[in-house]
């Protein structure tokens, strides 16, 4: 027998709506500022009209201005469009100096209105984790939303008393919240009826997090010992949901309530479930659902609001051929109006992105050394090379971190403000492995390019990535939990990193340097392929390769130098974890590319034809002529990882 979905009153939506609640449980919350909106506001709110006020088109000039001096690359947005005289002008200059009081006392804030905030938005401002330093970045998202839009034009679309008459009684506000960097990971969802909690879910259900199957029982405790002791029978419904953010296990937060219904996210129950579920006595513990492997991962629910609507929904189709012939028509456009002199719109894909990528070579910006590291050693200082490297270069699996983290945790005890950073983060492909372990994580890398791809691919609000300028590391002595480095010590001046390491590591934290050696591959013709892909990188790319790549691919950090000097008798190599993937020729060709030195005689060399030379030759050997062909590969990981004893 179907059981019906939940019944939603309107009453219950407007007991969640934050003017609401936020009174009764402020102690217990984040600290918040609440604006009341008026109705010309909502009104610019509701247009489907895109423009700022401006005030926020001033704070928008002036991030254009600051980039336009730190980066090389020609600006896309001409004068002339922002001197538009027909742009439309407005202001709200009360709503706008509040919002601007708040931001000086908070120094940057997480927006939203009533119910929602604008997480489907996220992607049009630098921060995705929705941090607000501006006026522009709070209108962006504002007007950007369907979830801000659906606030303001639906708010009762599922209850069964709804009718044209409450929408203009509520009061609209403006919830400017002090930001902070809250870790996805200690997020949960519960779910109460009849004031219990008869069920909890992982609020981040997209991600798989090691340490929560580990304390679940305790997690659960927590929870409800926090709501029973502050929330029970003080809300004014009886059935709700309520997100609760648990620090550690002694200091919880509320982080919004919701109504008990079709319009909140059931997460990893489905409502049926939900509805179903009672418990049978108040000594009952609810039921606690969470990603319990890697195989539970979710693709992030957010991405599709982040490409044209017309785009998402013809890859929801189950035709893929209709969604390439899109995309590539698109591409042939793009490539013949860019080099309409050279374009040949039968070639493969690669050689089409190969191409472009030398075209798009700029000049090397004049950020200072990283650890002296020579000039001439920068490879990875554009646009085209930065997106490169995200595209094609393998990933690490899990596994390596379980082994820093047995190893660091072996002596060293945790604590919940852990600082671990990442230097030579490039585009965080590295970074991204602490984000179930750590509230605090920094990458670092020298080329602004690497660290703007990484800031616009977050999805971690405990990551930040900075770009590192000078020889230090920015941090105290002794203020480091851990450190790591993947696939970029052999660009170090060593001595002078591990004198910095040693003065930031605080004491038994721990070093760990890793990477992969040279590309195998397996299967037909590997003995072939695997010749020619390193006469390629060793008589090809010969004087353009730099010694310290040939140190990681095939001296895999044996060299006494990279034995860091922290300790003695804590040293530890391991060699035992291989990646393992089954990549097309095309993104071998990509992989191939993004060395540096394929970068540096691309450089040199921008019109040679030895990626298609390379191309062929491989087609040649397995007897095909398809990019698509897939190739079974392998890069095998090793891990030097000491301690910092005294």
């Amino acid at each position: 027998m179907a059981t019906d979905l939940p019944r939603v009153s309107v009453q219950d939506v407007l007991n969640c709506s934050f003017s609401v609640w936020y009174p009764i449980f402020a102690k217990y919350s984040i600290k918040s500022v609440i604006l009341n909106l008026t109705d010309d506001v909502l009104e610019y709110l509701r247009s489907d009209e895109f423009y700022l006020p401006m005030s926020a088109n001033e704070a928008m000039d002036n991030m254009r201005q600051i980039n336009a001096e730190t980066s090389d690359e020609d600006d896309p947005w001409p004068d002339e469009d922002t001197c538009d005289d027909t742009t439309k002008k407005i202001s709200f200059p009360e709503l706008e100096q509040n919002i601007k009081n708040v931001l000086d006392e908070y120094n940057a804030v997480f927006p939203k209105l009533n119910w929602s905030s604008a997480k489907d938005a996220r992607w049009m401002i630098s921060d995705s984790r929705l941090k607000c330093m501006n006026l522009a970045d709070i209108f962006l998202l504002l007007k950007s939303s369907d979830f801000i839009a659906h606030d303001l034009c639906e708010p009762f679309k599922f209850c069964y008393d709804a009718t044209d008459d409450y929408l203009p009684i509520i009061q609209y506000v403006l919830v400017l919240r002090e930001w902070s960097a809250l870790q996805p990971s200690k997020e949960f969802r519960c779910f109460v009826k009849n004031n219990q909690i008869v069920a909890i879910s992982q609020r981040d259900s997209e991600n798989y997090y090691e340490f929560i199957g580990a304390t679940a029982d305790q997690i659960v405790s927590n929870i409800v010992a926090f709501f029973h002791n502050n929330i029970q029978n003080k809300f004014p419904s009886t059935d709700f949901v309520i997100d609760i953010y648990r620090k550690d296990s002694n200091k919880l937060y509320i982080i919004d309530f919701n109504p008990w219904g079709p319009m909140t996210d059931s997460l990893l129950f489905d409502w049926p479930d939900l509805v179903n579920l009672s418990l049978q006595n108040n000594n009952d513990e609810p039921e606690f659902r969470y990603v319990n492997s890697q195989h539970g991962i979710k693709p992030n629910s957010y991405t599709q609001y982040a490409m044209p609507k017309d785009i998402a929904d013809i890859s929801r189709e189950r035709d893929i051929n209709k969604l390439v012939d899109v995309l590539s028509s698109q591409i042939q456009v793009q490539n013949k109006n860019a080099d309409s002199d050279n374009d040949d719109l039968n070639k493969k894909p690669i050689k089409l992105l190969i191409k472009n990528y030398s075209n798009k070579l700029v000049q090397e910006t004049s950020i200072e050394k990283l650890f002296r590291l020579d000039m001439s050693k920068r490879f990875y200082e554009t646009t085209a090379h930065s997106d490169f490297y995200a595209q094609c270069r393998p990933t690490y699996p899990p596994d390596v971190m379980k082994k820093i983290l047995d190893y660091l945790f072996l002596k060293y005890s945790r604590k919940d403000d852990d600082l671990v950073i990442d230097i030579g983060c490039g585009t965080g492909q590295s970074t991204i492995l602490l984000a179930p372990h750590f509230q605090r994580i920094i990458g670092y890398d020298i080329s602004e390019y690497q660290v703007k791809k990484a800031n616009e691919t977050n999805t971690h609000s405990n990551i930040n990535y900075k770009v590192i300028v000078g020889s230090d590391i920015p941090h105290e002595d002794s203020s480091v939990a851990l450190v790591i480095s993947a696939q970029a010590a052999h660009w170090f001046d060593l001595p002078y990193f591990y004198k910095e390491v040693k003065r930031t590591l605080t004491i038994k934290g721990v070093l760990a340097l890793f990477g992969y050696a040279f590309v195998q591959v397996h299967g037909q013709q590997s003995e072939k392929l695997n010749e020619i892909i390193t006469n390629f990188y060793k008589k090809t790319l010969r004087g353009y390769v730099q010694k310290e790549s040939e140190e990681v691919y095939f001296g895999r950090y044996r060299d006494e130098k990279f034995r860091d000097p922290l300790s003695s008798t804590d040293f530890i190599r391991d060699e035992n974890l291989v990646i393992e993937c089954r990549w097309s020729i095309q993104r071998l060709l990509g992989y191939i590319a993004s060395w540096s030195g394929s970068q540096h005689f691309l450089r040199q060399h921008p019109t040679s034809t030895v990626f298609h030379d390379l191309n062929l030759e491989i087609f040649k050997c397995l007897d095909i002529f398809d990019d698509e062909y897939e190739l079974d590969l392998s890069f095998d990981i090793f891990i030097l990882m000491n301690r910092k004893t005294e």
